[in-house]
């Protein structure tokens, strides 16, 4: 094959997986003739490099393009490479293979027998359980969540290693109850299988395992399912206390689907240090007073439920010399519960919490809160789908087999309101690096000049940064 040849094929290939679909003619036509004007100057190998350079930078590679077929009815539909491409960032945050892009060239993903198809292969794969755990570490916001300070002189205990356990123990949980088990939300808010090491243990105050991470069983009068657990409640807490503002708001937001408004402006939001009351007293506070009460009363009410655990998670009887009182209510659905046992039960078996359920997994799909003209086909579709006994894969698979899953609404990228450059970029940022790493690795024979390459990319990315800061209202 000569220089001419080659170069067109590798075009050809590499824009395949770069832009996740068929490189178009005139994208054809202007690679080339952007190769060959460097092989004249640098030589082959050079033009080569620079060439995948150029394609790098470009658009639809750093960027889900989702600009569909237009359809008689309105909106639009994705083609099928772009549901390829949702499907392969959805399952297992990163780009298509090359089984996913045939199956999209050959129009196997027009029907819904072969998005099924696809779509379970992709979750039997090892990388759907990256895919999956990617959601679980965002919707439980364990980056931030994890490194928040603690009081070293009354928790001598957190270490960076144990700030890691913590991820890891959840990481255990999500992927026994998903994979190995029925993969029910029910499981995920109800079971009380643990794999621990031995500071996780001491943490829990069990025994230590025989082996690190070996499976054990919590004391069913303490833990339940993932709100119960150690991560979760670490996150949600301050350096002293636990915080049953954030504890409730994650429940109210999170599996709900509801939102809170922010404080309004000068409110006073100190609590008090006397260390002979307890923390609800403390926070109790909150409902006491005009400007805070409607707010708080909507996460307060579920964050008392928390109250036998303290700031990274621990379990207790006392505080401040007083029994717990770990009483709880809910506004919406309203309901009562003695601790956030019950209310894990009440949670796990409740249709709303059901619903909110796959919105939140259809958002982590499209990569951003759905817009106002999407909601009503999209609500049922999650109404369709919701049930606490159902198996997450199934309804995974369910959800990108559905025809809602591949429309663009109508309006959809027209709706008021700001809309940030993250919309549409790839995200998080190690996404898009993944695909980079993945991609010289497909191709490192032809890239002679790697570190200038990945320091092109990071410029580039640090040039988008700075375009959406300046675009921030």
């Amino acid at each position: 094959m000569g220089e001419d040849a080659c170069a067109q094929a590798f075009i050809a290939a590499f824009g395949l997986r770069a832009f996740r679909r068929i490189v178009t003619p005139n994208e054809a036509i202007n690679y080339y003739e952007f190769f060959a004007l460097h092989r004249t100057n640098a030589g082959f190998a050079a033009a080569i490099e620079r060439t995948v350079r150029a394609m790098l930078q470009a658009p639809p590679f750093l960027y889900r393009l989702e600009i569909g077929t237009a359809q008689p009815s309105g909106g639009a539909r994705l083609t099928d490479f772009e549901l390829a491409t949702r499907m392969s960032y959805f399952l297992w945050g990163s780009a298509p293979d090359d089984r996913l892009l045939d199956s999209a060239k050959v129009g196997r993903l027009a029907i819904s027998d072969g998005v099924e198809a696809e779509a379970r292969r992709l979750l039997a794969d090892p990388r759907g359980r990256e895919g999956l755990w990617e959601f679980f570490r965002q919707w439980l916001a364990l980056d931030d969540g994890l490194h928040v300070t603690k009081d070293q002189k009354r928790f001598p205990q957190v270490t960076p290693a144990l700030r890691a356990d913590l991820a890891a123990e959840t990481r255990r949980f999500v992927e026994d109850v998903i994979f190995d088990g029925n993969g029910t939300l029910q499981s995920l808010l109800m079971s009380r299988q643990a794999f621990l090491n031995a500071d996780l243990a001491r943490l829990y105050g069990v025994a230590a395992p025989a082996m690190p991470w070996q499976r054990v069983e919590l004391d069913r009068g303490e833990r339940a399912g993932l709100l119960t657990r150690a991560a979760f409640l670490f996150g949600n807490s301050g350096d002293t206390w636990g915080s049953p503002t954030l504890r409730g708001k994650f429940v109210f937001e999170g599996l709900f689907c509801l939102s809170v408004p922010p404080p309004p402006f000068g409110i006073d939001t100190r609590l008090s240090t006397n260390p002979s009351i307890s923390n609800r007293e403390r926070y109790e506070k909150h409902l006491m007073s005009p400007a805070c009460q409607a707010c708080h009363s909507l996460m307060d009410g579920l964050g008392f439920a928390f109250e036998h655990y303290d700031a990274i998670g621990g379990h207790r009887t006392t505080d401040g010399g007083k029994p717990i009182d770990a009483s709880g209510e809910s506004t919406y659905p309203p309901a009562r519960f003695r601790d956030a046992i019950e209310m894990s039960a009440l949670l796990a078996a409740d249709r709303a919490a059901g619903q909110c359920w796959i919105v939140q997994w259809l958002q982590f799909a499209l990569g951003r809160t759905l817009l106002p003209v999407e909601d009503c086909s999209l609500a049922l579709l999650a109404d369709r789908l919701a049930s606490p006994c159902a198996d997450l894969k199934d309804s995974l698979v369910s959800l990108v087999s559905a025809s809602e899953f591949r429309v663009l609404g109508r309006d959809a990228d027209l709706a008021p309101g700001p809309r940030p450059f993250s919309a549409r970029l790839k995200t998080p940022e190690r996404v898009r690096a993944s695909i980079l790493a993945f991609l010289v690795d497909e191709y490192a024979s032809w890239l002679p000049a790697l570190p200038r390459l990945q320091d092109n990319f990071r410029n580039h990315l640090d040039l988008l940064r700075d375009l959406e800061q300046a675009a921030a209202p």
